[in-house]
Order: C-alpha cells, then structure tokens, then sequence
C-alpha cells in the first residue's frame, strides 16, 4: 500500500509499522537530531532501533502510526523499505464493557470509535 493509500484512510491491516532507512553514507555512521527531526516527521516514533547500524547501514523506525511508517516508504524511496514488525511491536487494549454500555446506551455498536 503506498504512503497516499495510507493517508487516504485505507485499510492498513497486515502492514507493518516499521521501516528500515538507509542512514550511512560514510564511515561515522551517527544518528543526528536533523534525521530524528525528518522521521519525525511522518508521525509520532515509537521506537528507533540503532543497533545495526554499523553492519547494515541503516536503521529502524517503528512509528506509532503505520500510516507514519507509509508516508515515509512513499517519500523516502531508495532510502528506506518496509521491515516486518518485531514480535513485541504491538498494542492491544482493554475495555470495560459495563461502564462503556453505560455512557453508549448500548452494548454493540463500537464500530463507530474506529478500526
């Protein structure tokens, strides 16, 4: 799915919110606030994953979002590719469904709080 789908409000189910972006161009191979600053860009960063850096050349961004991590595959191309989604990168919620029946009116009906 492009980063434009993803934005457009298309289903993102199955598509992982982590990125590898190519970073090293040299021999330092440092992360600096200018390149935090532009992925930041993109969304809210979750996590960013360094510790390859010196044997890939790149490094890892999970976004919160993974409508972030698309718009950063579409306007990073050639610098950045799709990763699958390490098995701790999740997030579940719980709810209690008396005091949500309470305020709503109702017991079914959540489609209308989103995916």
């Amino acid at each position: 799915m492009s980063g434009a789908a993803a934005a457009a409000g298309m289903s993102t189910a199955g598509v992982s919110n982590t990125i590898s972006v190519a970073r090293c161009e040299d021999a330092s191979c440092t992360v600096t606030t200018e390149l935090i600053d532009e992925l930041s860009a993109y969304g809210e960063i979750a996590r960013l994953d360094t510790s390859m850096i010196t044997v890939l050349k790149c490094i890892f961004v999970t976004y919160f979002d993974v409508r972030g991590a698309q718009m950063a595959l579409a306007d990073l191309p050639g610098r950045s590719e799709p990763f699958p989604a390490a098995d701790h990168d999740f997030r579940s919620v719980r709810l209690n469904m008396s005091s949500q029946a309470a305020k709503a009116g109702v017991v079914c009906g959540f489609g209308q709080f989103g995916e």
